[in-house]
């Protein structure tokens, strides 16, 4: 199992890395850069860092027809590119709630996020999909849509920080969810495996405009993640100087949400 062990040279913006326990993997991918990228250059990891990565082709998955909204595709050679943890697999669960506005009602009938993912084959289905209200820091909200659906999982987009970057997607949910129009929602799709091992981090959208983004406009800054091994036991931003991916990006994280309107 990787160490969660950070050198000590890690420039200021990081978020402090006390908390973290050797048994569980990382809050954020942001620790374990030394040097961020720079435009066309890739980030220099530290040396702690040791992720898999495989080739692969991108697969579309919100086609203009159905889709709603998709936040937008990660740029890794962006020098704010970081991605938050984003998985239950078994031993660790990471829940993200990421932050939309529709601009008008919609039903969503799928939905997928990208995911920096250790693994080459998609994890326990069905996949658990949740939307709430009433987010904020140390507020859980309400659930108004709970429902799943089987996830399928391609290569997609570019890789980053050494691991292939993946679309985790569900076409079709067990039951739709209503959206009604400029009401603040928060939406998990959670991939999850039981192996104690898997890693995978949602990427961020740094680059504006963001490539490929569709639908209404990203909701910035109001991302958060529940993480209890780490004593996130309640809501707590993944954005800003004290957020948990250590002031270096996350403003929005990737996810896609196909559907009518």
């Amino acid at each position: 199992m990787k160490k969660m062990l950070f050198a000590a040279a890690l420039v200021a913006i990081f978020v402090s890395t006390a908390a973290l326990a050797e048994d569980h993997k990382p809050v954020a991918i942001g620790p374990y850069i030394a040097v961020p990228a720079q435009r066309g250059t890739a980030p220099v990891m530290t040396k702690d860092w040791h992720p898999t990565a495989v080739p692969g082709a991108a697969v579309p998955f919100c086609k203009w027809a159905d889709c709603l909204y998709y936040s937008g595709d990660f740029d890794s050679s962006n020098s704010a590119a970081n991605g938050s943890c984003a998985i239950n697999n078994g031993t660790d669960d990471c829940q993200l709630l990421e932050a939309v506005r529709p601009q008008q009602a919609v039903t969503v009938t799928g939905g997928a996020v990208t995911i920096l993912l250790e693994n080459t084959v998609v994890g326990t289905n069905p996949t658990p999909f949740t939307v709430y209200t009433g987010v904020a820091s140390g507020q859980n909200g309400t659930a108004v849509c709970t429902t799943s659906g089987k996830a399928v999982l391609a290569v997609y987009g570019q890789s980053g920080f050494g691991i292939t970057q993946y679309s985790y997607s569900i076409k079709s949910l067990a039951s739709s969810c209503a959206l009604s129009a400029w009401k603040h929602y928060w939406v998990t799709l959670q991939p999850t495996y039981s192996d104690g091992a898997t890693w995978g981090f949602v990427p961020d959208v740094e680059d504006s405009p963001a490539p490929n983004h569709r639908g209404w406009k990203n909701v910035t800054d109001d991302d958060f993640i529940i993480y209890t091994q780490l004593g996130y036991n309640t809501p707590t931003p993944v954005y800003g100087s004290s957020g948990t991916c250590g002031g270096l990006g996350c403003d929005v994280l990737t996810l896609a949400l196909t559907g009518t309107k």
